[in-house]
Protein backbone atom coordinates (compact mmCIF):
# COMPACT_ATOMS: atom_id res chain seq x y z
CA UNK A 1 0.00 0.00 0.00
CA UNK A 2 1.66 3.22 -1.17
CA UNK A 3 1.01 6.85 -0.29
CA UNK A 4 -0.60 7.47 -3.68
CA UNK A 5 -3.03 4.58 -3.09
CA UNK A 6 -6.68 5.64 -3.01
CA UNK A 7 -7.10 3.98 0.40
CA UNK A 8 -4.22 5.92 1.98
CA UNK A 9 -5.35 8.07 4.92
CA UNK A 10 -2.83 10.85 5.57
CA UNK A 11 -4.55 12.11 8.73
CA UNK A 12 -4.55 8.65 10.25
CA UNK A 13 -0.93 8.11 9.23
CA UNK A 14 0.04 11.29 11.07
CA UNK A 15 -2.03 10.22 14.08
CA UNK A 16 -0.43 6.77 14.17
CA UNK A 17 3.06 8.24 13.72
CA UNK A 18 2.50 10.56 16.66
CA UNK A 19 1.25 7.63 18.72
CA UNK A 20 4.28 5.50 17.87
CA UNK A 21 6.64 8.39 18.55
CA UNK A 22 5.09 8.75 22.01
CA UNK A 23 5.63 5.03 22.54
CA UNK A 24 9.21 5.37 21.31
CA UNK A 25 9.84 8.30 23.63
CA UNK A 26 8.66 6.31 26.63
CA UNK A 27 10.30 3.02 25.62
CA UNK A 28 13.53 4.25 24.10
CA UNK A 29 12.57 2.55 20.80
CA UNK A 30 12.33 4.01 17.31
CA UNK A 31 8.91 4.25 15.71
CA UNK A 32 9.75 1.49 13.24
CA UNK A 33 10.68 -0.95 16.00
CA UNK A 34 14.48 -0.45 15.91
CA UNK A 35 16.39 0.55 19.03
CA UNK A 36 17.55 4.16 19.37
CA UNK A 37 20.80 5.33 20.90
CA UNK A 38 20.06 4.74 24.54
CA UNK A 39 22.11 2.70 27.03
CA UNK A 40 19.05 0.88 28.31
CA UNK A 41 18.09 -0.16 24.79
CA UNK A 42 21.49 -1.17 23.49
CA UNK A 43 21.04 -4.85 24.33
CA UNK A 44 17.54 -5.03 22.84
CA UNK A 45 18.09 -3.89 19.27
CA UNK A 46 15.47 -5.35 16.98
CA UNK A 47 12.94 -6.08 19.71
CA UNK A 48 9.82 -4.12 20.51
CA UNK A 49 11.10 -2.82 23.84
CA UNK A 50 14.43 -2.26 25.60
CA UNK A 51 15.43 -4.54 28.41
CA UNK A 52 13.89 -3.60 31.73
CA UNK A 53 11.00 -1.56 30.34
CA UNK A 54 8.51 -4.43 30.08
CA UNK A 55 6.32 -4.91 33.15
CA UNK A 56 4.19 -8.04 32.81
CA UNK A 57 0.71 -7.80 34.34
CA UNK A 58 -0.45 -11.32 33.49
CA UNK A 59 0.14 -14.16 31.05
CA UNK A 60 -2.80 -14.33 28.64
CA UNK A 61 -1.73 -17.31 26.55
CA UNK A 62 1.14 -19.77 26.45
CA UNK A 63 1.72 -22.48 23.84
CA UNK A 64 4.60 -24.33 22.24
CA UNK A 65 5.16 -21.52 19.75
CA UNK A 66 3.66 -18.38 21.31
CA UNK A 67 3.69 -16.37 24.54
CA UNK A 68 1.12 -13.60 25.00
CA UNK A 69 1.22 -11.22 27.95
CA UNK A 70 -0.60 -8.15 29.17
CA UNK A 71 2.05 -5.57 29.97
CA UNK A 72 2.85 -1.93 30.57
CA UNK A 73 6.07 -0.14 29.65
CA UNK A 74 7.95 1.80 32.25
CA UNK A 75 9.83 4.79 30.93
CA UNK A 76 13.19 5.99 32.15
CA UNK A 77 11.44 8.52 34.39
CA UNK A 78 9.28 5.88 36.03
CA UNK A 79 6.10 6.69 34.12
CA UNK A 80 4.03 3.84 32.71
CA UNK A 81 2.43 3.55 29.28
CA UNK A 82 -0.23 1.01 28.46
CA UNK A 83 -1.64 -1.53 29.01
CA UNK A 84 -0.56 -3.35 25.87
CA UNK A 85 -0.57 -6.90 24.57
CA UNK A 86 2.95 -8.19 24.04
CA UNK A 87 3.55 -11.32 21.95
CA UNK A 88 6.60 -13.44 21.31
CA UNK A 89 6.12 -15.98 18.51
CA UNK A 90 8.58 -18.65 17.36
CA UNK A 91 9.57 -17.26 13.94
CA UNK A 92 11.05 -20.59 12.81
CA UNK A 93 7.53 -22.02 12.54
CA UNK A 94 6.59 -19.42 9.93
CA UNK A 95 3.77 -18.15 12.14
CA UNK A 96 3.16 -14.53 13.10
CA UNK A 97 3.86 -12.98 9.69
CA UNK A 98 0.33 -11.54 9.57
CA UNK A 99 1.21 -9.13 12.39
CA UNK A 100 4.11 -7.69 10.41
CA UNK A 101 1.92 -7.28 7.32
CA UNK A 102 -0.83 -5.61 9.36
CA UNK A 103 1.72 -3.33 11.03
CA UNK A 104 3.11 -2.22 7.66
CA UNK A 105 -0.37 -1.73 6.20
CA UNK A 106 -1.41 0.43 9.15
CA UNK A 107 1.73 2.52 8.78
CA UNK A 108 0.67 3.10 5.17
CA UNK A 109 -2.78 4.27 6.23
CA UNK A 110 -5.00 1.16 6.55
CA UNK A 111 -7.75 2.01 8.99
CA UNK A 112 -10.06 -0.76 10.12
CA UNK A 113 -11.95 -0.49 13.42
CA UNK A 114 -12.36 -4.27 13.38
CA UNK A 115 -8.63 -5.10 13.51
CA UNK A 116 -6.29 -4.30 16.43
CA UNK A 117 -3.76 -1.47 16.16
CA UNK A 118 -0.17 -2.70 16.05
CA UNK A 119 2.25 -0.33 17.80
CA UNK A 120 5.48 -2.12 16.87
CA UNK A 121 6.62 -5.38 15.29
CA UNK A 122 10.03 -6.93 14.73
CA UNK A 123 11.56 -10.24 13.66
CA UNK A 124 15.16 -11.29 14.34
CA UNK A 125 14.79 -14.66 12.61
CA UNK A 126 14.18 -16.51 15.87
CA UNK A 127 11.37 -14.54 17.47
CA UNK A 128 8.62 -12.31 16.14
CA UNK A 129 7.82 -9.68 18.75
CA UNK A 130 4.59 -7.74 18.58
CA UNK A 131 3.37 -4.80 20.65
CA UNK A 132 -0.31 -4.01 20.18
CA UNK A 133 -3.16 -2.24 21.90
CA UNK A 134 -5.04 -4.08 24.63
CA UNK A 135 -8.69 -3.60 23.87
CA UNK A 136 -11.10 -2.62 26.65
CA UNK A 137 -13.98 -5.03 26.61
CA UNK A 138 -14.58 -8.76 26.67
CA UNK A 139 -14.52 -11.61 24.23
CA UNK A 140 -17.55 -12.46 22.14
CA UNK A 141 -17.72 -15.72 24.09
CA UNK A 142 -18.07 -13.90 27.42
CA UNK A 143 -20.37 -11.27 25.92
CA UNK A 144 -22.85 -13.84 24.62
CA UNK A 145 -22.76 -15.77 27.90
CA UNK A 146 -23.73 -12.57 29.72
CA UNK A 147 -26.05 -10.80 27.27
CA UNK A 148 -27.51 -13.84 25.52
CA UNK A 149 -27.67 -14.89 21.88
CA UNK A 150 -29.95 -13.14 19.40
CA UNK A 151 -30.54 -12.56 15.70
CA UNK A 152 -29.71 -8.87 16.13
CA UNK A 153 -26.37 -9.72 17.78
CA UNK A 154 -25.58 -12.24 15.02
CA UNK A 155 -26.27 -9.72 12.27
CA UNK A 156 -24.13 -7.01 13.91
CA UNK A 157 -21.24 -9.35 14.79
CA UNK A 158 -21.01 -11.11 11.43
CA UNK A 159 -21.16 -7.81 9.49
CA UNK A 160 -18.16 -6.41 11.40
CA UNK A 161 -16.12 -9.61 11.68
CA UNK A 162 -16.64 -10.23 7.96
CA UNK A 163 -15.32 -6.71 7.27
CA UNK A 164 -12.13 -7.50 9.22
CA UNK A 165 -11.74 -10.86 7.51
CA UNK A 166 -12.28 -9.15 4.16
CA UNK A 167 -9.29 -6.90 4.86
CA UNK A 168 -7.14 -9.96 5.52
CA UNK A 169 -8.43 -11.72 2.41
CA UNK A 170 -7.53 -8.65 0.35
CA UNK A 171 -3.91 -9.41 1.28
CA UNK A 172 -3.05 -6.22 3.21
CA UNK A 173 -1.36 -4.94 0.08
CA UNK A 174 0.60 -8.14 -0.68
CA UNK A 175 -1.80 -9.60 -3.25
CA UNK A 176 -2.03 -13.05 -1.61
CA UNK A 177 -5.09 -13.57 0.61
CA UNK A 178 -4.34 -13.98 4.32
CA UNK A 179 -6.39 -16.76 5.91
CA UNK A 180 -7.05 -16.21 9.62
CA UNK A 181 -7.64 -19.94 10.38
CA UNK A 182 -8.68 -19.41 14.01
CA UNK A 183 -11.93 -17.43 13.98
CA UNK A 184 -13.85 -18.33 17.13
CA UNK A 185 -15.74 -16.49 19.91
CA UNK A 186 -12.67 -16.15 22.15
CA UNK A 187 -10.76 -14.47 19.29
CA UNK A 188 -13.31 -11.69 18.77
CA UNK A 189 -13.37 -8.79 21.21
CA UNK A 190 -16.53 -6.76 21.86
CA UNK A 191 -15.76 -3.14 22.72
CA UNK A 192 -18.64 -0.97 23.98
CA UNK A 193 -22.22 -2.15 23.77
CA UNK A 194 -23.23 -0.71 27.12
CA UNK A 195 -24.74 2.59 28.26
CA UNK A 196 -25.64 3.61 24.73
CA UNK A 197 -22.12 3.03 23.32
CA UNK A 198 -22.09 1.30 19.93
CA UNK A 199 -20.63 -2.20 19.82
CA UNK A 200 -17.43 -2.74 17.91
CA UNK A 201 -16.29 -6.28 17.12
CA UNK A 202 -12.51 -6.65 16.72
CA UNK A 203 -10.81 -9.78 15.37
CA UNK A 204 -7.69 -10.64 17.37
CA UNK A 205 -5.05 -13.37 17.51
CA UNK A 206 -3.55 -13.53 14.02
CA UNK A 207 -0.86 -15.92 15.24
CA UNK A 208 -1.66 -18.86 12.94
CA UNK A 209 -2.87 -16.80 9.97
CA UNK A 210 -1.15 -17.79 6.72
CA UNK A 211 -0.99 -16.63 3.14
CA UNK A 212 -2.80 -18.63 0.47
CA UNK A 213 -0.25 -20.44 -1.75
CA UNK A 214 -1.12 -21.44 -5.30
CA UNK A 215 -0.48 -25.13 -5.99
CA UNK A 216 -0.28 -26.22 -2.34
CA UNK A 217 -2.30 -29.33 -1.45
CA UNK A 218 -2.48 -28.74 2.30
CA UNK A 219 -1.29 -26.46 5.11
CA UNK A 220 2.18 -27.03 6.54
CA UNK A 221 0.91 -26.69 10.12
CA UNK A 222 -2.52 -28.14 10.88
CA UNK A 223 -3.82 -25.89 13.65
CA UNK A 224 -7.22 -24.56 14.69
CA UNK A 225 -10.25 -25.21 16.90
CA UNK A 226 -12.33 -28.25 15.95
CA UNK A 227 -15.84 -26.75 16.22
CA UNK A 228 -14.86 -23.70 14.14
CA UNK A 229 -12.27 -25.05 11.71
CA UNK A 230 -13.26 -26.65 8.37
CA UNK A 231 -12.23 -30.20 7.40
CA UNK A 232 -9.50 -29.05 5.00
CA UNK A 233 -7.70 -27.33 7.88
CA UNK A 234 -6.84 -30.72 9.38
CA UNK A 235 -5.13 -32.20 6.36
CA UNK A 236 -7.85 -32.61 3.72
CA UNK A 237 -6.56 -29.69 1.61
CA UNK A 238 -5.10 -26.20 1.71
CA UNK A 239 -7.07 -23.58 3.62
CA UNK A 240 -8.51 -20.80 1.47
CA UNK A 241 -10.81 -17.81 1.73
CA UNK A 242 -13.71 -20.23 2.02
CA UNK A 243 -12.12 -21.85 5.07
CA UNK A 244 -12.66 -18.60 6.97
CA UNK A 245 -16.21 -18.50 5.54
CA UNK A 246 -16.80 -21.85 7.27
CA UNK A 247 -15.57 -20.39 10.57
CA UNK A 248 -17.81 -17.34 10.08
CA UNK A 249 -20.75 -19.71 9.66
CA UNK A 250 -19.80 -21.39 12.94
CA UNK A 251 -19.57 -17.96 14.61
CA UNK A 252 -23.03 -17.16 13.24
CA UNK A 253 -24.34 -20.36 14.85
CA UNK A 254 -22.76 -19.36 18.19
CA UNK A 255 -24.29 -15.86 18.06
CA UNK A 256 -27.72 -17.38 17.39
CA UNK A 257 -27.57 -20.11 20.04
CA UNK A 258 -24.80 -19.35 22.54
CA UNK A 259 -23.41 -22.84 21.88
CA UNK A 260 -20.49 -24.23 19.92
CA UNK A 261 -21.66 -25.88 16.68
CA UNK A 262 -21.42 -29.60 16.12
CA UNK A 263 -19.88 -30.08 12.65
CA UNK A 264 -22.40 -31.55 10.24
CA UNK A 265 -25.38 -30.97 12.55
CA UNK A 266 -25.40 -27.18 13.06
CA UNK A 267 -28.15 -26.39 10.53
CA UNK A 268 -30.30 -29.28 11.73
CA UNK A 269 -30.07 -27.99 15.30
CA UNK A 270 -31.00 -24.45 14.20
CA UNK A 271 -34.12 -25.60 12.37
CA UNK A 272 -35.48 -27.05 15.61
CA UNK A 273 -34.62 -23.97 17.70
CA UNK A 274 -37.48 -21.49 18.26
CA UNK A 275 -36.80 -17.84 17.46
CA UNK A 276 -34.24 -18.53 14.70
CA UNK A 277 -35.50 -17.74 11.19
CA UNK A 278 -35.21 -20.75 8.87
CA UNK A 279 -33.44 -18.50 6.35
CA UNK A 280 -30.55 -18.08 8.81
CA UNK A 281 -30.38 -21.85 9.29
CA UNK A 282 -29.95 -22.13 5.51
CA UNK A 283 -27.11 -19.59 5.65
CA UNK A 284 -25.34 -21.60 8.36
CA UNK A 285 -25.81 -24.83 6.37
CA UNK A 286 -24.26 -23.33 3.25
CA UNK A 287 -21.41 -21.53 5.06
CA UNK A 288 -20.46 -24.75 6.91
CA UNK A 289 -20.70 -27.00 3.86
CA UNK A 290 -18.20 -29.89 3.93
CA UNK A 291 -17.17 -29.07 0.35
CA UNK A 292 -15.49 -25.62 0.08
CA UNK A 293 -17.11 -25.10 -3.33
CA UNK A 294 -20.54 -25.29 -1.66
CA UNK A 295 -19.80 -22.34 0.64
CA UNK A 296 -20.12 -18.62 0.01
CA UNK A 297 -17.34 -17.29 -2.18
CA UNK A 298 -16.30 -14.53 0.24
CA UNK A 299 -16.88 -13.11 3.71
CA UNK A 300 -18.78 -10.22 2.12
CA UNK A 301 -21.17 -12.64 0.41
CA UNK A 302 -21.84 -14.35 3.73
CA UNK A 303 -22.44 -11.03 5.54
CA UNK A 304 -24.88 -9.99 2.80
CA UNK A 305 -26.68 -13.35 3.07
CA UNK A 306 -27.01 -12.88 6.85
CA UNK A 307 -28.46 -9.40 6.35
CA UNK A 308 -31.01 -10.66 3.83
CA UNK A 309 -31.88 -13.74 5.91
CA UNK A 310 -32.45 -11.63 9.03
CA UNK A 311 -34.89 -9.59 6.95
CA UNK A 312 -36.74 -12.78 5.99
CA UNK A 313 -35.34 -13.15 2.49
CA UNK A 314 -34.35 -16.59 1.19
CA UNK A 315 -30.73 -17.45 0.37
CA UNK A 316 -30.64 -16.90 -3.38
CA UNK A 317 -27.65 -18.65 -4.94
CA UNK A 318 -28.03 -16.79 -8.21
CA UNK A 319 -27.91 -13.46 -6.40
CA UNK A 320 -24.81 -14.62 -4.54
CA UNK A 321 -23.16 -15.63 -7.81
CA UNK A 322 -23.85 -12.18 -9.20
CA UNK A 323 -22.29 -10.59 -6.14
CA UNK A 324 -19.27 -12.87 -6.51
CA UNK A 325 -18.78 -11.82 -10.13
CA UNK A 326 -19.06 -8.17 -9.14
CA UNK A 327 -16.61 -8.56 -6.25
CA UNK A 328 -14.12 -10.49 -8.38
CA UNK A 329 -13.82 -7.56 -10.77
CA UNK A 330 -12.81 -5.27 -7.87
CA UNK A 331 -10.43 -7.58 -6.01
CA UNK A 332 -6.81 -6.42 -5.84
CA UNK A 333 -5.56 -9.93 -6.53
CA UNK A 334 -6.40 -12.49 -9.23
CA UNK A 335 -9.35 -14.73 -8.44
CA UNK A 336 -8.15 -18.26 -7.77
CA UNK A 337 -10.22 -21.42 -7.59
CA UNK A 338 -11.33 -22.11 -4.03
CA UNK A 339 -10.90 -25.87 -4.30
CA UNK A 340 -7.69 -26.90 -2.57
CA UNK A 341 -6.77 -29.53 -5.15
CA UNK A 342 -6.61 -29.60 -8.94
CA UNK A 343 -9.79 -30.71 -10.71
CA UNK A 344 -8.08 -33.83 -12.06
CA UNK A 345 -7.22 -35.04 -8.57
CA UNK A 346 -10.67 -34.14 -7.29
CA UNK A 347 -12.20 -36.04 -10.22
CA UNK A 348 -10.07 -39.11 -9.48
CA UNK A 349 -11.19 -39.01 -5.83
CA UNK A 350 -14.83 -38.79 -6.93
CA UNK A 351 -14.48 -41.81 -9.23
CA UNK A 352 -12.74 -43.83 -6.51
CA UNK A 353 -15.65 -43.05 -4.22
CA UNK A 354 -18.12 -44.19 -6.85
CA UNK A 355 -16.17 -47.39 -7.48
CA UNK A 356 -16.11 -48.13 -3.75
CA UNK A 357 -19.87 -47.53 -3.50
CA UNK A 358 -20.45 -49.90 -6.42
CA UNK A 359 -18.48 -52.64 -4.65
CA UNK A 360 -20.37 -52.07 -1.38
CA UNK A 361 -23.78 -52.11 -3.11
CA UNK A 362 -22.91 -55.25 -5.08
CA UNK A 363 -21.74 -57.03 -1.93
CA UNK A 364 -24.89 -56.00 -0.05
CA UNK A 365 -27.12 -57.22 -2.89
CA UNK A 366 -25.31 -60.59 -3.01
CA UNK A 367 -25.77 -61.08 0.75
CA UNK A 368 -29.52 -60.29 0.52
CA UNK A 369 -30.00 -62.66 -2.42
CA UNK A 370 -27.99 -65.38 -0.70
CA UNK A 371 -30.11 -65.00 2.43
CA UNK A 372 -33.39 -65.45 0.55
CA UNK A 373 -31.93 -68.42 -1.36
CA UNK A 374 -30.74 -70.13 1.85
CA UNK A 375 -34.15 -69.67 3.47
CA UNK A 376 -35.96 -71.65 0.77
CA UNK A 377 -33.17 -73.81 -0.70
CA UNK A 378 -31.04 -74.47 2.37
CA UNK A 379 -27.69 -76.14 2.55
CA UNK A 380 -27.43 -79.45 4.38
CA UNK A 381 -26.35 -77.75 7.62
CA UNK A 382 -29.42 -75.46 7.59
CA UNK A 383 -31.98 -77.95 6.28
CA UNK A 384 -32.41 -79.39 9.78
CA UNK A 385 -34.10 -76.16 10.89
CA UNK A 386 -37.80 -75.55 10.19
CA UNK A 387 -38.81 -73.06 7.50
CA UNK A 388 -40.08 -70.43 9.94
CA UNK A 389 -36.73 -70.34 11.74
CA UNK A 390 -34.77 -70.14 8.47
CA UNK A 391 -36.99 -67.20 7.40
CA UNK A 392 -36.27 -65.42 10.68
CA UNK A 393 -32.55 -66.00 10.30
CA UNK A 394 -32.01 -65.46 6.58
CA UNK A 395 -34.79 -62.97 5.70
CA UNK A 396 -35.77 -61.10 8.87
CA UNK A 397 -32.30 -60.83 10.46
CA UNK A 398 -29.63 -61.09 7.74
CA UNK A 399 -30.79 -58.68 4.94
CA UNK A 400 -31.58 -55.66 7.20
CA UNK A 401 -28.23 -56.00 8.92
CA UNK A 402 -26.45 -56.33 5.58
CA UNK A 403 -28.19 -53.19 4.25
CA UNK A 404 -27.37 -51.28 7.43
CA UNK A 405 -23.69 -52.25 7.28
CA UNK A 406 -23.57 -51.36 3.59
CA UNK A 407 -24.99 -47.90 4.31
CA UNK A 408 -22.35 -47.33 6.99
CA UNK A 409 -19.55 -48.27 4.58
CA UNK A 410 -20.79 -46.10 1.69
CA UNK A 411 -18.82 -42.99 0.68
CA UNK A 412 -21.44 -40.32 1.53
CA UNK A 413 -19.35 -37.13 1.08
CA UNK A 414 -21.28 -35.98 -1.97
CA UNK A 415 -24.61 -36.54 -0.22
CA UNK A 416 -23.48 -34.65 2.89
CA UNK A 417 -22.40 -31.64 0.81
CA UNK A 418 -25.90 -31.50 -0.67
CA UNK A 419 -27.79 -32.40 2.51
CA UNK A 420 -25.86 -31.04 5.55
CA UNK A 421 -28.69 -32.16 7.86
CA UNK A 422 -27.50 -35.77 7.32
CA UNK A 423 -24.76 -35.06 9.83
CA UNK A 424 -21.60 -37.06 10.30
CA UNK A 425 -20.74 -39.65 12.93
CA UNK A 426 -17.29 -41.24 13.34
CA UNK A 427 -17.03 -44.56 11.47
CA UNK A 428 -15.88 -46.36 14.62
CA UNK A 429 -18.98 -45.15 16.49
CA UNK A 430 -21.27 -46.28 13.65
CA UNK A 431 -19.64 -49.72 13.49
CA UNK A 432 -19.80 -50.10 17.27
CA UNK A 433 -23.51 -49.31 17.27
CA UNK A 434 -24.09 -51.73 14.39
CA UNK A 435 -22.18 -54.51 16.15
CA UNK A 436 -24.13 -54.00 19.37
CA UNK A 437 -27.56 -54.07 17.70
CA UNK A 438 -26.82 -56.93 15.29
CA UNK A 439 -25.20 -59.16 17.92
CA UNK A 440 -27.99 -58.38 20.38
CA UNK A 441 -30.68 -59.35 17.86
CA UNK A 442 -28.74 -62.50 16.94
CA UNK A 443 -28.61 -63.43 20.62
CA UNK A 444 -32.39 -63.01 20.85
CA UNK A 445 -32.78 -65.27 17.79
CA UNK A 446 -30.60 -67.91 19.46
CA UNK A 447 -32.63 -67.69 22.68
CA UNK A 448 -35.83 -68.12 20.66
CA UNK A 449 -34.36 -71.18 18.93
CA UNK A 450 -33.39 -72.79 22.23
CA UNK A 451 -36.76 -71.99 23.79
CA UNK A 452 -38.62 -73.70 20.94
CA UNK A 453 -36.24 -76.66 20.79
CA UNK A 454 -34.87 -75.80 17.35
CA UNK A 455 -31.33 -75.33 18.68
Amino acid sequence: MERDDATYDADFDAELSAYLESVAGRMGVGAEGSAVEDPAAADAAGSCAPEGSLHVLEVLKRSDFELTEAATFRGRGGDELGPFVYKEIDATTGLGTAYDLLFRAQRCGLRSPNLPRIAACSNDGKKTRVLMERLPGRTLEDYVRAAGASVELAQDAIAQVAAAVGCLHAGLGTGAPLIHRDLKPSNVMVVGGEEGVDRTFVVIDLGIARAWRPGAYSDTLKLGTRSYAPPEQFGFGQTSVRSDVYALGALLYFCLTGEDPEPGRAAEALVRRPGVPPELAQVVARAMSFDPEGRYASAADLADAVRRAAAGEADDRSASNALQAKATAKKPYPQRPAAPRPSSRRGATRWLGRAWNAVVLLGTALVVIAGVYCAFIPAASSAVYPLWFRCLEFIVWLPPNAVWLGYILLDKRHLRSRFPAMGRRPLIAELARFAGVSMGSLLLLAILGMATGVL
